[in-house]
């Protein structure tokens, strides 16, 4: 068969290897060994251009020498793949020593020896990515023609496959800023305090741009003076407006993006100490409302040293027109809100959270059950849940949401839906806790997490499972003993590690059992309207043959009687389940 022919059949399975290829690595490690492969040479390489230094990178080498030619750099016109590069010419040289164009350098640093070499540029439309090459062929009368035409095609699948790489890179940084634009038009349902509004903003800029410092300076109704200034790394700061990095961008309104303040102190001024950075790349952009300066937003410090681009000025610029406009309508907000308005809004919004929360069944096939969740404020982070799911099995949980109020709630409500739908498909503790932990995480605003507590009664064994997510000590009241027993079982709480691990305890229960769940704004000691651990365990225990029902009320009144105006100081539940 003739090699032309030889050389298709070789390609088209080459083709058929690329496209089954599951990572870009793998992708381009198979096409440039397909180019070695199929032109039967030594050796072969993908260079790829710098496009700031203009200097091409061996990107990837297939050769006894490959580690260490990997990483060196020709300028564009150096060697015959810089020649390559700057014309966009094809070029075949079957003896290298009588080519005045190719650079014996990297032969010398690597002792590889090139005899042959042949070499394409790869392009996508009329952008120059790198170069493919191959060296030192192993046929009688060396590259040919057909060799060219083959290496041509192998070229196109790479600068497709880099070219998606990109595309897929531009797209993750377009999630990413989109993400971080989201986070930020959400903080202003979170608070109308204008510090913590600028210090969560902070954190979500922190989450896409990984700056090490971050600040927000914002002005006057003069311009002159700083009013506000939110910082990363504290607020102790005294600003000189003047001979600062901001001083320009507050006077023309425009950006500012610094690569290395040494070397432009002319742009950075003499305000900071950047002595006491860890990065000498800045971003400085200013906060405009209707073509006034209202104030500015500093990021340096990159993570790991790097230096700012272009997309981080873009992430900020948009960042910074959004928080103006938001913070005008925070200021608004602060002065326009009467006492009367928010009372009535959040009495609404106590109903609309009192509706939805979990309601104890009427009937649970051998149990009896109670349950009350006291907020302290109109609306609250704690909540419990009954999910019976056959005759013979049910589960109950009880959460607690960091924080208190309205952002509270909102995270509340987020966990219990990602719960409930998790435990269609995920009943044992183990494998629910890990589950619901991940969608914590991905929800978790503003570093909020949950502490939580799950268990599983099986009638069938009757056993309880049970796991619990940083929750306080849940307990479990033995009738016959007349004890209280500590279920420890405990990992960190939901949404602070992904992927996190959580191990489950099993009790036996037996009737006059109590499973007891609660929260700790129920039993912290000392706080008004609250009662300590041991107060509500002998109130369990004197009433143990009563309905669980009727124990939860008793101890429900109890505290609502103690309280003034029926608030609590933390969040208040109770989850009471008696084995019949």
């Amino acid at each position: 068969m003739p090699v032309i022919m030889i050389q298709y059949k070789k390609l088209i399975d080459i083709m058929n290897k690329i496209n089954s290829s599951i990572s870009f690595q793998h992708l381009i490690t198979t096409i440039i060994d397909s180019a070695n492969e199929l032109l039967a040479a030594e050796g072969a390489s993908l260079l790829l251009l710098d496009p700031e230094t203009e200097e091409l990178i061996f990107d990837i080498v297939l050769s006894d020498k490959g580690e260490i030619i990997r990483g060196k750099r020709l300028k564009l016109g150096q060697g015959i793949a810089g020649h390559v590069a700057k014309t966009g010419e094809w070029v075949i040289v079957n003896d290298v020593s009588c080519d005045e164009r190719f650079c014996h350098d990297i032969d010398t640093a690597s002792g590889f020896i090139t005899r042959s070499l042949i070499a394409v540029p790869v392009k996508v439309k009329d952008r120059l990515i790198g170069v493919l090459e191959a060296v030192n062929s192993t046929r009688p009368g060396g590259f040919g023609d057909n060799d060219l035409a083959m290496l041509d095609y192998i070229a196109d699948a790479a600068a497709i496959s880099i070219n998606n790489r990109e595309l897929m890179a531009n797209l993750k940084n377009r999630v990413d800023e989109l993400t971080c634009i989201y986070e930020i038009s959400q903080s202003i349902y979170f608070t109308l305090d204008i510090r913590e509004f600028l210090d969560r903003i902070l954190h979500a800029v922190n989450k896409v741009i990984r700056a090490g410092r971050c600040s927000f300076v914002i002005l006057d109704e003069t311009g002159k003076n700083v009013e506000y200034f939110v910082s990363t790394k504290g607020d102790g700061f005294i600003i000189d407006l003047e001979n600062s990095l901001m001083y320009n961008v507050i006077r023309t309104g425009d950006p500012l993006l610094v690569y290395n303040v040494d070397e432009d102190m002319g742009k950075a001024g003499h305000g900071l100490n950047t002595r006491s950075y860890g990065s000498k790349s800045f971003i400085c952009v200013p906060m405009k409302l209707r073509d006034r300066v209202v104030g500015v937003l500093n990021v340096t410090d990159k993570h790991r040293g790097d230096v700012f681009d272009s997309f981080d000025l873009r992430v900020l610029s948009t960042v910074a027109n959004q928080v103006a406009e938001t913070y005008e309508n925070v200021l608004l907000q602060k002065k326009s809100y009467e006492r009367e308005r928010l009372e009535k809004d959040l009495e609404i919004a106590a109903e609309i959270q009192s509706r939805a929360l979990s309601v104890v069944p009427d009937s649970i096939p051998g149990v009896s059950a109670g349950a009350f969740t006291i907020p302290s404020s109109y609306v609250g982070g704690d909540f419990f849940e009954f999910s019976p799911f056959t005759d013979d099995s049910f589960g109950v949980a009880v959460g607690d949401v960091s924080g208190k109020g309205i952002p509270a709630a909102i995270f509340m409500n987020s966990v219990r839906y990602a719960m409930r739908f998790e435990l269609l498909r995920h009943r044992e503790p183990t494998d629910l806790m890990g589950r619901l932990n991940n969608w914590v995480y991905m929800d978790s605003f503003s570093g909020m997490f949950c502490t939580f507590f799950y268990a599983f009664m099986d009638a069938k064994s009757r056993t309880v499972s049970y796991a619990s997510a940083g929750h306080n000590e849940q307990l479990f009241y033995r009738r016959g003993s007349d004890e209280f027993i500590t279920l420890k079982k405990s990992g960190k709480p939901l949404g602070i590690l992904e992927n996190d691990r959580y191990d489950a305890g099993v009790m036996e229960y037996r009737p006059g059992d109590f499973l007891v769940l609660f929260t700790d704004g129920l039993v912290e000691q000392g706080a008004e309207g609250q009662m300590d651990q041991n107060e509500f365990m002998n109130i369990i225990r004197l009433n143990r043959d009563r309905s669980a029902r009727d124990i939860a009320g008793l101890l429900e009144e109890m505290v609502r009687r103690a309280l003034p105006e029926n608030r609590v100081k933390d969040d208040s539940t109770l989850v009471l389940v008696k084995f019949l």
